[in-house]
């Protein structure tokens, strides 16, 4: 199963580097034992650096996205995460991190230089999904923190399909972000 998994993700690594693809978002493995701890990182070690040795050898950085419903949805699992693989970079994910009850903004000390991707997306006063824009998410706290930590990657507009459903307001939000 591993080699059939490692082989498979070959395939998509090849299609996402000739595509020109830089980074390659990783959500990790489902939480069914209560989050990461130094334990499980290091039976992890191994793993995570061959798939980054394997983006690496494509031009690809491996970005761990944290997910409320998967491995890395806390600042301690992400630090856990850097000790273990130094080449492994980070996706901070907004709305996932509001959904695993953390503070988005408690990632930003501990990922640092190796925050590569921001997904943001915005929740109203009480705790529904929406654009950003339209809710109560302090977004210019977050330009000038990411600002502060010299963070020169993307920030994307990450909605579900329910927030997408109104072009004109997808524009608005999108506005705003800008």
């Amino acid at each position: 199963q591993r080699q059939d998994a490692f082989q498979t993700l070959e395939g998509v690594l090849d299609c996402g580097s000739a595509l020109g693809a830089s980074i390659y978002v990783f959500h990790g493995q489902p939480d069914y034992r209560g989050g990461l701890h130094p334990g499980r990182i290091s039976r992890l070690k191994e793993t995570v650096g061959r798939i980054c040795q394997m983006a690496g050898e494509r031009g690809m950085r491996l970005a761990w996205e944290n997910v409320s419903w998967c491995a890395l949805k806390r600042p301690a699992d992400a630090a856990y995460l850097m000790e273990a693989c130094p080449g492994l970079f980070f996706v901070l994910d907004i709305k996932q991190a509001v959904q695993a009850g953390e503070e988005p903004f408690a990632f930003l000390p501990v990922l640092k230089d190796r925050l590569v991707h921001v997904h943001v997306l915005d929740f109203d006063p009480a705790g529904k999904l929406c654009l950003p824009g339209q809710g109560v998410f302090d977004f210019a706290r977050l330009k000038r923190e990411l600002d502060a930590a010299g963070y020169q990657g993307d920030v994307i507009l990450e909605p579900y399909s329910a927030q997408a459903e109104d072009g004109l307001a997808l524009r608005k939000s999108l506005d705003f972000l800008r």
